[in-house]
């Protein structure tokens, strides 16, 4: 009797030790995915700098932490009316890391935070764009992290035990309080292209599914998705403020402003509207005063025009 309760304590204490050494606890994107629509700059086509939080029981290293199939980050993006989109299946194989613009069904991949080539080390690769007649020069890539093979969490994105409001207020929950957090290096929601096709840009204000997949931590190694709704510039009636800049930790919860994603598409002043030409030329240019003639307003699109170029060049 006295050897069958220990062979049951050795077996409950080994299932609670596996148990808070092999899950991911939390995993929280820069924002909430219940935001309806996310705007990305006009002329890149790319959100600003998008920030994935983690969180484990277990220290960084332990059961496997770090390697390239416990911390594989990309995206994807999706045609608007694409139903049910899936991540690109990776498990724990090198050969399945994702490259940038590779097609994964209707979607094509945007981002990714290794290189397959390298046997996974860490090695960002973003898509951008500059202009909507532009769609070839998209590749940039971020080597600014030596990381040793096999391996894409950076160390120091090691956060240690924090109290993650103090970053993103929605990341918060009671695992929170018990856990270690990581972040990953910034990386961006884009609206590039037309379908999957790398050689055409997807026109202002049209939409895309954006989904951000993350592969597995700790012992797991499982995949997950998270999906958003993503606009090529900012929505009618508002402008781009150039000047906004998404942030790592936010500053909201100190009297500051910025919650780590603070909307630069900013409504128009009375009397003024966006021009979908000139945004997608210069952003930051493109408040026009409204005349209600149509001839006057023809006349007031031309004079602002020649008075853009004129201090463009």
């Amino acid at each position: 009797m006295i050897e069958a309760a220990m062979q049951l304590l050795v077996l409950v204490l080994l299932t609670f030790g596996n148990s808070i050494n092999a899950h991911l606890t939390i995993a929280c994107t820069n924002m909430p995915q219940s935001t309806k629509v996310v705007y990305t700059r006009a002329d890149s086509g790319t959100t600003e700098d998008m920030y994935h939080f983690t969180a484990s029981y277990h220290w960084y290293n332990g059961c496997g932490t770090g390697r390239w199939y416990e911390s594989l980050l990309w995206v994807q993006e999706h045609p608007i009316n694409s139903v049910n989109p899936q991540c690109k299946y990776v498990g724990r194989y090198v050969g399945n890391i994702p490259q940038l613009y590779d097609t994964v069904g209707d979607g094509i991949v945007t981002y990714v935070n290794a290189d397959r080539n390298q046997q996974g080390k860490y090695h960002g690769h973003q898509a951008y764009g500059q202009g909507l007649s532009n769609p070839a020069n998209l590749n940039k890539k971020d080597t600014s992290r030596n990381m040793p093979n096999q391996f894409t969490l950076a160390y120091n994105n090691y956060m240690g035990s924090k109290d993650i409001n103090d970053w993103r207020e929605h990341c918060t929950s009671a695992a929170a309080w018990t856990s270690y957090w990581y972040h990953y290096p910034p990386y961006k929601l884009t609206s590039l292209f037309d379908g999957s096709n790398k050689n055409k840009a997807l026109a202002y204000g049209k939409q895309k599914k954006a989904l951000v997949c993350f592969q597995g931590f700790g012992c797991e190694s499982r995949g997950y998705k998270y999906e958003f709704t993503v606009q090529r510039g900012c929505p009618a009636g508002k402008y781009e403020d150039p000047n906004i800049r998404w942030v790592l930790k936010r500053d909201d919860n100190r009297g500051g402003t910025n919650n780590g994603y603070k909307d630069y598409c900013i409504t128009c002043p009375a009397g003024r509207y966006t021009d979908p030409d000139d945004i997608a030329s210069k952003p930051a240019l493109s408040i026009m005063i409204v005349n209600n003639a149509q001839k006057g307003h023809m006349e007031m699109k031309k004079i602002h025009r020649i008075v853009m170029e004129k201090h463009i060049v």
